[in-house]
């Protein structure tokens, strides 16, 4: 900087310099110039032959209240600044000369360093996750490495900035709304305020080139052009009664239930959770990059699964590709359903997240032990459909917010069956039956052992 005014100010991220190259944690040189209200707490190394200072490296700007942690910089010396220890740092308390108009501090945001009033708390939404590590994936290898900055939600799905340069990534912690562990992956571009399943899947455009991501992505969930999916955060925007937020609280749900259901079909064919989340939201994306996708057509979302599963290496059964898109079907519905019938406010949000507890967690748990069996798949299809699923729905909803788990599970009934014996030795009777329970979403499915029964009036009664 040679001349200029840096104020209210501060930078967090890591400076690194070369052979001969001088560093500083805020500016490397200022000829000139000012230097006000400003702190510095990212690592500094400099290399050889460098200058490294913990706010300045070289500078005859007029500085004055300005800071940096000598303890995180590294530095103890500075062109410039004071020195103070983190303790002082994230006291809870604005350092002397910060402007509390425009500074503030709060223990829970930005890593307990001051920050201006003016920034937007970052969010990690399905439905808030408190407890998710966020990273900047600078090296774009999807894993958290141990010179990249990372951060984790409060209770309130919040998040600290973090700098980087690379995609941001959310993994772990507690979905606030529906009570159930997040345990996926989610993507936002880089400087993303918060990141979500529409974030992921611009991402997952984004690292194919494709220039319009955001605005294929608004599209194909027939959202307004004019909105920006980085920032946008729609759980907030529905409890304004925003249409909009409304639009995009609909369209987060659909895609991560989606994700869940196919995911879960393929751990029940042998495949990981987590890559097959990855390859469903791969999917999705090149499908909206295409020729598009349609959330209501078993078809295509038949089509969609089943080149997940091949894009994995794995072999689903015959027609469970089907079963698990007509679930897609029924749970997209049920959105849209809720979606007409509660507009925009908070009675929206609990149908979402009792919605989201039914499918992402007891019928994604049920799907995953099915052991990609097609006979125990049309079960739970059944026992997740038309009446059934309202009240799987209804029992979900009431439980929002208490996971004390008193309810019973719910036995799916097994269909009566007559079978003819053709020889004296009796006929064989089988059955598939899945118990699911409704409130905590642990399912189970069991295949009777086939039993002979002999040549007379006989009933068999399936036992839980």
């Amino acid at each position: 900087m040679n001349s200029g005014t840096i104020f209210e100010s501060y930078a967090k991220g890591p400076a690194t310099g070369s052979t001969g190259s001088d560093v500083g944690g805020l500016v490397a040189h200022s000829y000139g110039g000012t230097i006000t209200q400003s702190y510095a707490t990212g690592k500094v190394t400099a290399g050889p032959a460098a200058i490294s200072g913990g706010l300045a490296a070289e500078s005859s700007a007029f500085t004055s209240t300005s800071y940096w942690d000598y303890q995180s910089t590294g530095q103890l010396i500075s062109s410039g600044g004071i020195p103070e220890p983190t303790f002082f740092l994230t006291l809870g308390a604005l350092p002397v000369g910060f402007d509390p108009a425009v500074w503030a501090e709060n223990v829970f945001w930005n890593g307990r360093y001051p920050y201006l009033q003016w920034q937007p708390p970052a969010k990690g939404i399905d439905g808030y996750i408190s407890g998710a590590t966020v990273f900047a994936d600078d090296n774009y290898n999807g894993i958290l490495d141990l010179d990249e900055f990372f951060t984790i939600t409060d209770e309130g799905g919040n998040f600290d900035p973090i700098g980087g340069i690379g995609p941001l990534k959310a993994y772990g912690g507690i979905d606030t709304s529906t009570g159930l562990p997040f345990k996926g992956v989610l993507t936002a571009p880089a400087g993303s305020t918060v990141i979500t399943p529409l974030t992921t899947l611009i991402s997952a455009l984004q690292s194919h080139g494709d220039s319009i991501a955001e605005q294929k992505v608004l599209a194909a969930f027939g959202l307004s052009s004019g909105l920006d999916l980085t920032t946008f955060d729609p759980l907030a925007a529905v409890q304004a009664g925003d249409t909009a937020g409304a639009e995009v609280a609909v369209a987060v749900a659909k895609v991560y239930n989606t994700v869940s259901l196919i995911a879960s079909a393929l751990v029940g064919a042998g495949g990981t959770l987590l890559n097959s989340a990855n390859g469903a939201f791969a999917a999705i994306a090149i499908a909206i990059g295409g020729p598009g996708i349609n959330m209501a057509d078993n078809a295509a979302l038949s089509a969609l699964i089943s080149s997940v599963a091949q894009s994995e290496f794995l072999s689903l059964g015959q027609g469970v590709a089907g079963e698990v898109a007509s679930l897609i079907v029924a749970s997209n519905a049920a959105l849209d359903g809720k979606a007409q019938a509660d507009g925009s406010g908070d009675a929206l949000l609990n149908d979402i997240a009792a919605i989201e507890r039914v499918f992402q967690g007891s019928v994604s748990n049920a799907i995953q032990q099915s052991a990609d069996d097609p006979v125990q798949l049309q079960v739970i299809a059944d026992a997740f459909s038309a009446a059934n699923l309202n009240t799987a729905i209804a029992t979900a909803l009431s439980h929002l917010g208490n996971n004390q788990d008193l309810a019973p599970p719910t036995l799916t009934p097994v269909a009566d069956q007559t079978i003819e014996a053709t020889s004296a030795t009796g006929a064989v009777a089988s059955f598939s039956a899945t118990a699911s329970d409704l409130v905590d979403g642990r399912s189970c499915s069991r295949k009777g052992i086939p039993s002979f029964i002999p040549v007379t009036s006989s009933a068999l009664v399936a036992m839980p």
